[in-house]
């Protein structure tokens, strides 16, 4: 034994998937080659926000032993119910979903899980085959089961016999979100080794893939080809996936329009402000012929203009405040010259500070 080749390549997948696969050694090599392949990409899902629908409660609700997240905490030694190590979903149920938030939209290569056995032979005399039977993952950017945009697997042919232990499908697209889902619904008519009800009895589930962006190959070091326009590419052969980047160069079209519109209404708001400063509450200017500095006095800014009367003869109900305490005030330069060219004037007025309402006694 120790020397077949085979039987060591065998063993070694025993000791790394946890499965025991002597009756198949071509699909227990295949799985030991993926594995040592998949080290190379980077578990995405790992620690990752995750939620499962009608998740399992014994007794405490707040008990953290079947919860979603135990499916993304890395540990898979202990895949029994109650052992703390995987999310375990409610009896007597049609559908089950569970998913994991990447935190951001990934180029993902492969998907692997490891499914509940409580310990025990995985074998045609266990009950738990036929509860994963006909299940769906899905890649998305949406958790809405409306919304599910990209199937990366559906089972249609697996068979108690059949299922394996440990599930690894390669799925070359991009997503945020990682869902697994399965149906027992009502007037449907299933194979004989599916289980009457639906579970997510999950242990562990990665999702491995290049972790930036823009990067593919076993190690996430080629650039995606035409990275310039393409954001996401097949993690393995650098096919764009999406992401173009005048999609984000629409983006920013579409602000800086925005911007340059909001601009310009203030700018036409502030034209607006004085043009009807001007024409309609200027204050109007009083001969004084007595005045004994022929200077002109304008009120405080800090004082209301008593509103005028409008064509109609009903007085305003606009109030408006002088607007030079709005726009800024002269400079003494220019307030200097202004009182020179008013002294000149023969027709000097001025302007009673009674005709205006302090504005502190509002």
């Amino acid at each position: 034994m120790g020397s077949d080749p085979c039987r060591t390549k065998i063993y070694i997948c025993c000791f790394v998937t946890g499965a025991c696969c002597d009756k198949m050694s071509h699909h227990c090599l295949l799985i030991f080659l993926h594995l040592t392949a998949s080290y190379a990409f980077e578990n995405l899902a790992l620690n990752k926000p995750a939620f499962m629908q009608n998740t399992y409660v014994f007794y405490n609700p707040e008990d953290t032993t079947f919860d979603a997240s135990n499916a993304v905490d890395g540990r898979k030694t202990d895949r029994s119910a109650f052992g703390g190590q995987c999310a375990i979903s409610s009896n007597y149920k049609r559908s089950a979903t569970w998913w994991v938030n990447l935190g951001s939209i990934q180029s993902i290569h492969h998907i692997t899980i490891y499914f509940r056995t409580d310990n025990k032979a995985w074998d045609i005399s266990s009950g738990y085959p036929s509860r994963v039977l006909g299940f769906s993952l899905y890649v998305s950017n949406s958790t809405k089961s409306s919304s599910y945009e990209g199937l990366c697997f559906k089972d249609t042919f697996y068979t108690k016999e059949t299922v394996p232990v440990v599930f690894s499908q390669s799925c070359f697209v991009h997503g945020q979100y990682v869902i697994f889902y399965i149906e027992r619904l009502n007037g449907v008519k299933y194979p004989d080794d599916y289980s009457e009800y639906a579970f997510s009895d999950l242990c562990e589930v990665e999702v491995y893939g290049c972790p930036t962006p823009g990067y593919y190959g076993s190690n996430c070091s080629k650039p995606c080809p035409g990275s310039e326009n393409c954001r996401y590419c097949n993690s393995e052969t650098g096919a764009c996936l999406g992401g173009n980047s005048g999609d984000e160069d629409s983006d920013m079209d579409l602000t800086f329009w925005l911007l340059y519109i909001f601009s310009a209404c203030i700018l036409v708001g502030a034209v607006c402000s004085c043009y009807i400063y001007h024409c309609f509450f200027w204050v109007p200017r009083k001969k004084t012929p007595n005045s004994p500095t022929g200077t002109t006095t304008l009120p405080s800014p800090t004082q209301r203009i008593t509103p005028r009367r409008t064509p109609h003869g009903t007085w305003s109900r606009i109030k408006v405040y002088v607007v030079p305490a709005i726009f800024g005030r002269k400079s003494d330069e220019e307030q200097s010259n202004d009182n020179q060219r008013a002294a000149n004037d023969d027709h000097s007025t001025v302007v009673d500070g009674s005709d205006f309402e302090d504005i502190t006694s509002l």
